[in-house]
């Protein structure tokens, strides 16, 4: 889901159809034994996404992302023709937000300042997308 904020308003909010999903497939792809969780924990733990010369297993989980890149560079396309100033900067949240250089990464290839919003006005989001357990 991606929403717009400008000056405390919600200016325009649309889903994409895609997410974090294929990554965590090329990663079990390249590594057949890994469970839905072992691979999400090794999206979490390792830098696939700003390594210089990525490897060929780096290069599939970076490819697997075109899709989310290409929605969110629809909406940004799309808000930015239609509103005079526009998104300067994208908070990332949820399972992508923990996976070692991921925002970098959106950032660079959207050209937008990326970060991740980890707290929000006490709520510790990370609480609130953490994989639950019994996903296979």
């Amino acid at each position: 889901m991606i929403t717009v904020l400008h000056n405390d308003a919600v200016m325009m909010q649309r889903t994409i159809s895609y997410g974090l999903d294929p990554a965590i497939a090329a990663v079990k792809n390249s590594h057949p034994q890994f469970s839905f969780l072992q691979a999400m924990d090794v999206l979490r733990d390792r830098n696939y996404f700003y390594s210089e010369t990525p490897t060929g297993e780096e290069q599939k989980v970076r490819d697997s992302l075109n899709g989310a890149i290409n929605g969110i560079l629809r909406v940004l396309d799309y808000y930015n023709s239609h509103h005079e100033e526009p998104v300067e900067r994208i908070h990332l949240t949820g399972i992508g937000g923990d996976c070692i250089g991921l925002a970098d990464y959106l950032g660079g290839a959207l050209d937008v300042d990326t970060d991740v919003i980890e707290e929000l006005e006490g709520w510790k989001l990370r609480k609130f997308f953490t994989v639950i357990d019994w996903i296979s």
